[in-house]
């Protein structure tokens, strides 16, 4: 099996999903918000990821799959440091929106060049690549251990170390480029409209639960 890296990198990306989920709570104390505002956390990065899957695909066009994938990395890492160091509930919620632009380069980047490697089995590479989305997902709803024992700003530079390593370990992957063609599938069109539904409850659990 070919692009081992990719799947590093996606269990450290998956992370950024969820790391402020169960930190909610503090961020309503710390900036003194209301805790109906709690939702703009998560939204914030949804917005940023959903708005710029398409952009994010069309520049996979122009510039190749690896440099789009490592580009979102490197977004995410900046993202995170920024995030670490918000004074602001508003400055918080820009950063998290910049580090799901981000996460919309990486995502079908890095599932696309898995394909592209090991196109003789696809079913079981794809199963792969979304196991790894769990895993760092359990990981980042578990972050605030992090976030206790080195406070919110180093475990958020400590997510941000992590994001940038996980780009370089990448940088020699082939830089396949897509067809715009292709990506204009209505096929895929219309599986995203039908799966909508199941990753919104998926994420909208996964973040707000904690804060429940």
């Amino acid at each position: 099996m070919k692009g081992k890296s990719i799947y590093i990198a996606r269990v450290i990306y998956s992370i950024s999903w969820f790391y402020l989920a169960p930190y909610i709570p503090y961020i309503i104390y710390k900036f003194n918000i209301q805790a109906s505002l709690a939702g703009f956390v998560p939204f914030a990065f949804f917005i940023g990821s959903g708005t710029m899957q398409v952009p994010s695909a069309y520049l996979s066009t122009r510039i190749g799959l690896r440099n789009t994938l490592c580009l979102g990395l490197l977004i995410m890492s900046i993202s995170s440091l920024f995030i670490g160091l918000s004074i602001t509930f508003l400055q918080l919620l820009i950063f998290y929106f910049v580090g799901g632009i981000g996460a919309s380069m990486f995502f079908s980047s890095g599932g696309a060049i898995l394909a592209e490697l090991n196109k003789n089995n696809l079913s079981r590479i794809m199963g792969l690549y979304n196991a790894a989305f769990s895993i760092g997902g359990i990981v980042g709803l578990n972050w605030i251990f992090f976030d206790k024992v080195l406070s919110f700003t180093y475990a958020s530079l400590l997510l941000s170390l992590l994001t940038l390593i996980s780009l370089f370990i990448n940088v020699k992957l082939p830089n396949v480029k897509p067809t715009w063609k292709t990506i204009r599938n209505r096929n895929i069109l219309y599986l995203g409209l039908s799966t909508s539904g199941v990753w919104g409850i998926y994420y909208a659990i996964g973040e707000l639960f904690p804060n429940f």
